[in-house]
């Protein structure tokens, strides 16, 4: 009934009245609509710049919430409803890629390098090369992640995103020292601020570092509160990330081995996502570890077949060794 009346509303008000009445809607119940619906009434009322802006608050909350997937069919919507305004194109064109990265879907990359040909604003650029940097990360290419992740913050120097995989870079470079203070000072203004996966993914990022320094009885609580924050939001993907800095901590904590591995199962539950194969491996490789091989076999057979080759290699290896191990060998051909 609600489209009935709507269909006969806009056959009827003048196209000047019409773009009046959706901008009115948008700006009185701007508190009360969800932030696809405010973008559709900006839009309908040819305001461009209001209805990004809401869009971007629809991607924003579909991350927080882990439902990327569900958000990809409108920002695919959107793109060919405003094909032929570029800098619509390129930032709708960027929050898809962005998207996609984080459920790890391949076209990621293609997407990203196609968004930032449209020259999108500074701070949708850096997204777009947030995107490529994490790829190159999650590929083993520290010099190229460093690079993009480098210009990502001349683009955008207040991208709390771009600031955490600068400290990740940081550790994996040997410089975690020199990384503990910034994020120190990151998590203490975050939790001045309301509760947010960004104050969980800044948590389990220092108590990363303290694990790196050898500190794991510091960083442990960091990695458990980072947990509890993301299982409340429902931050899906935070609590994979989450997951894997806690699974190693706990590793390195004999008596903490179980809650880690409980942890990790519960994680690799909520969805596939880009830390997924990792926190897979990860597992695998614990479960390995404490003599528990036929625990670790289904996790690595789920990497064989998955699309990571490095990863696919990785698990055939370790299938081979296992299967050796618990004397049926013959199934660790490819």
């Amino acid at each position: 009934a609600h489209d009935l009346v709507r269909e006969a509303v806009q056959q009827v008000l003048p196209p000047e009245t019409l773009r009046w009445t959706h901008a009115r809607v948008a700006q009185a119940l701007h508190a009360h609509l969800a932030p696809q619906a405010s973008a559709q009434h900006w839009w309908a009322a040819g305001q461009p710049r209001q209805a990004l802006q809401a869009a971007w608050q629809a991607v924003q909350r579909a991350r927080a919430r882990g439902l990327q997937a569900h958000l990809l069919p409108q920002l695919a919507r959107w793109q060919q409803q405003h094909a032929h305004d570029t800098s619509t194109r390129g930032s709708l064109r960027v929050a898809q890629a962005l998207l996609l990265q984080e459920l790890a879907r391949p076209e990621a990359e293609l997407e990203a390098r196609a968004a930032l040909a449209e020259w999108p604003d500074p701070p949708e650029r850096a997204w777009a090369l947030l995107v490529l940097a994490r790829l190159a990360f999650q590929g083993g290419s520290l010099t190229q992640a460093h690079s993009h992740c480098s210009a990502a913050a001349e683009a955008d120097p207040d991208n709390l995103d771009v600031l955490r995989l600068a400290s990740q870079l940081a550790l994996q470079q040997g410089q975690a020292a020199a990384a503990v203070p910034a994020l120190q000072a990151e998590v203490r203004a975050l939790r001045r601020a309301a509760a947010s996966p960004a104050l969980a993914d800044a948590m389990t990022s220092l108590g990363a570092l303290h694990d790196e320094l050898g500190q794991v009885e510091q960083g442990l609580p960091l990695h458990q509160e980072a947990w509890a924050l993301a299982d409340h939001l429902q931050a899906r993907r935070t609590q994979v990330d989450v997951a894997i800095n806690l699974l190693w901590c706990c590793c390195a904590l004999p008596k903490h081995l179980e809650h880690g591995l409980g942890i990790a199962e519960t994680a690799l539950a909520l969805g596939e996502f880009d830390g997924s194969d990792t926190l897979r491996n990860n597992l695998a490789w614990a479960y390995a570890d404490a003599g528990q091989p036929l625990r670790a076999l289904p996790l690595y057979r789920q990497l064989a077949a998955g699309r990571d080759p490095s990863l696919r290699c990785v698990a055939w290896s370790r299938i081979a060794a296992l299967l050796a191990r618990t004397g049926a060998p013959a199934d660790a051909q490819a």
